[in-house]
């Protein structure tokens, strides 16, 4: 019943894909169809697609966040589940048809997961810093708007770096600059500029150094 119910909402979104994009599918018609046909539509996009070991990864990587953060696993709700994991990803196959948009995922395993450990830390620290402020009878608020340069490579490092600020007690990031975060300190020190450089540099060294080449298709 979970995979019939996973298969149904995949239909729809197939059903729906054809319903906008009739001309470019290729296999199906907008109207009339029914739903032995739209099944049969559904599995020839499926295998025409370019499902590879990245969209298995992703749907295995939301499927778990799905029931982590449900902790309900009875079967109409995993069914929701994979049906809400397939349609994700199906959108997402959609969208990179149209730009072919990809995040580059060019991380040290180990670095990253050594920094993982060590923000865990700082975040401790952090809390425990952030506390002492809020008990204290005077407290000692020093709120401050400042620019943070950042030296990653790639988008998802300057991703990763602005998060671990926003993440660590008593700083947010508030909007990206080129070359620089626009950073809010609830209690700032010009100790935090060098803190949150020891950061970047720990971010920048998580980063793959290998390049990806990229070819452009199609004619100017």
């Amino acid at each position: 019943m979970d995979i019939f119910c996973a298969r149904e909402l995949y239909t729809v979104a197939i059903l729906t894909y054809v319903r906008m994009r009739p001309d470019q599918s290729g296999h199906c018609w907008p109207h009339g169809h029914t739903k032995a046909e739209i099944r049969d539509c559904a599995r020839r996009l499926w295998q025409g697609g370019k499902f590879n070991v990245r969209t298995v990864m992703a749907g295995v990587i939301l499927l778990g966040l799905w029931l982590l953060m449900s902790g309900i696993y009875k079967p109409l709700m995993i069914g929701f589940a994979l049906g809400s994991v397939l349609v994700v990803l199906f959108v997402g196959w959609r969208m990179d048809r149209v730009d072919g948009d990809k995040v580059q995922m060019r991380l040290r395993p180990f670095g990253f997961v050594g920094y993982i450990l060590w923000l865990l830390v700082e975040i401790g620290r952090a809390n425990w810093i952030v506390t002492k402020i809020i008990l204290s009878r005077k407290m000692p608020i020093r709120q401050h708007l400042f620019a943070v340069p950042y030296s990653q490579n790639t988008d998802l490092g300057q991703v990763i770096f602005a998060n671990s600020i926003t993440l660590t007690p008593g700083t947010i990031t508030v909007e990206t600059e080129p070359g620089s975060l626009l950073v809010h300190a609830l209690a700032y020190s010009p100790e935090d500029m060098a803190a949150l450089a020891d950061m970047d540099r720990r971010v920048s060294i998580t980063e793959s150094t290998t390049e990806s080449v990229s070819t452009d298709e199609g004619g100017a």
